[in-house]
């Protein structure tokens, strides 16, 4: 075996060690939440969900996913880490389609190195694995970005008509997703313009109005959906600390530390200047508009947040800081391997060296975080349904001790045995973050 093989091999041990500790059983509410509405036929998720504030398309994807790969088990559990599955797979296809990307514009690097540092950053293992729709989103917008870009080099029309398709699945995965892969079709129009191509800027704001169209179907059911989003609703307000935690949240460092979140975001933004010299000008007008649709996508979710009420939170910019983070990576290997170190050696190692301490410190907190509040439980978890199943009544009562993220996930196991609960102290606030009587009867039917 040769060094590059051994590299992989040990990369790849690496990686999968790191996955281990994220591929867990326990979930935490809003995990319990799709696991339920995914137990129904597909007709009656997108019923059900109508009652909530998303729209349908990773839930039926996922019914779909886990109606092929886990028809052989009735396992609760096998479908959870199945559901992980799903989620890592689409983050792994988000990676692959980049990297093509990547090669598209004529930019190089070490496949292996990336794949590393890229999984130190922040909340990427988090979200890859978690039961939600992030990473689905993920992959429309990533397609989305691959897809205009090959259209700005090419303006071959097939590749504009992906692009909207895949803005269209991206707004029926997530809402926030939906903004941030408007404004990415309206800079791109801005991009015309700008090179003063009339004609293709007209197609694209055509294709907007396509774009806007397609979503149409789903429209009075998302009105509906926000106009639910009342007083009592989960987010709250708050003042501009609030305001910069929702800025930097997803850069979260060490828990609770919002300090370290913005130093993080200033080492990588100067890193992404320093390397700009090193990059082609179809890189520097990525990385730009990517940063530009996240400030946009941030700055109306805050605008609609403020005439409104708060709906905001970090994790809902993940699917363009994915994107962001990845092109933040390419910039950082591209300075290693431009002669960065070459002159004024002793502050640009003291710079990296900040760089790589706080992101190996959000590292090993992270990995503390999940053993403690996901992998350890798992233990609990699994032992408990092993007595709720050979438990002969039919309805069974929880403990109030649990916590919120405990309780609905017994709750939920005990729906897929077909079985009830009953708990005086169960209430619907505590489950939904609001007073959602007629979803909480939906999901969580068991309850008594």
């Amino acid at each position: 075996m040769n060094s590059k093989s051994k590299v992989h091999f040990y990369l790849g041990i690496f990686i999968f060690i790191e996955i281990l500790f994220f591929m867990h059983v326990s979930l935490w509410k809003d995990e319990s939440f799709t696991m339920s509405l995914v137990h129904n036929d597909y007709l009656n998720i997108i019923n059900i969900d109508s009652m909530d504030v998303h729209p349908p398309l990773y839930y039926l994807i996922l019914k779909a996913f886990l109606n092929i790969t886990t028809f052989w088990s009735d396992s609760f559990f096998v479908k959870v880490i199945f559901a992980r599955l799903f989620s890592l797979i689409t983050t792994a296809m988000s990676l692959l389609i980049l990297n093509k990307t990547m090669r598209k514009m004529d930019v190089c690097f070490n496949q292996s190195t990336l794949m590393i540092l890229f999984l130190l950053m922040p909340n990427i293992l988090l979200y890859a694995t978690q039961i939600r729709m992030y990473s689905l989103a993920t992959l429309f917008i990533v397609l989305e970005f691959d897809q205009l870009i090959r259209y700005y080099k090419s303006q071959k029309s097939g590749n504009l008509i992906l692009s909207i398709l895949f803005a269209a699945f991206a707004a029926y995965t997530h809402y926030f997703a939906a903004v941030s892969a408007g404004f990415l079709l309206v800079l791109y129009c801005f991009k015309f313009i700008m090179i003063k191509n009339f004609v293709t800027a007209k197609t694209i704001a055509k294709s907007i109005l396509v774009f806007l169209g397609l979503f149409i179907p789903w429209l009075f059911v998302a009105i509906s959906q926000v106009k639910r989003v009342n007083d009592d609703y989960w987010i709250k307000s708050s003042g501009w600390n609030g305001l910069l935690k929702s800025f930097f949240g997803i850069y979260n460092c060490i828990y609770g530390a919002l300090w370290s979140s913005i130093i993080l975001w200033i080492c990588l933004a100067i890193i992404v200047f320093c390397s700009m010299r090193n990059l082609n000008r179809y890189f520097k007008n990525s990385i730009l508009t990517i940063f530009c649709v996240y400030s946009l996508t941030f700055g109306f979710g805050m605008l609609v947040s403020y005439l409104t009420r708060p709906i905001f939170v970090s994790r809902y910019i993940y699917p363009v800081y994915f994107i962001l983070i990845y092109l933040t990576v390419v910039c950082l290997m591209k300075l290693c391997s431009n002669g960065f170190f070459n002159n004024n050696l002793i502050p640009k190692l003291l710079f990296v060296g900040v760089v790589f301490l706080i992101l190996s410190v959000n590292h090993t907190v992270t990995i503390f975080n999940q053993v403690n509040r996901y992998v350890i439980p798992s233990i609990s978890f699994v032992n408990e349904a092993k007595e709720m199943q050979q438990n002969k009544n039919q309805t069974i009562k929880l403990s109030s001790r649990f916590s919120t993220d405990h309780l609905t996930e017994r709750i939920v196991y005990l729906q897929y045995i077909n079985k009830n609960v009953t708990n005086n102290d169960i209430r619907v606030g505590r489950l939904f973050g609001n007073n959602n009587q007629k979803l909480f009867k939906k999901i969580f039917y068991n309850v008594n």
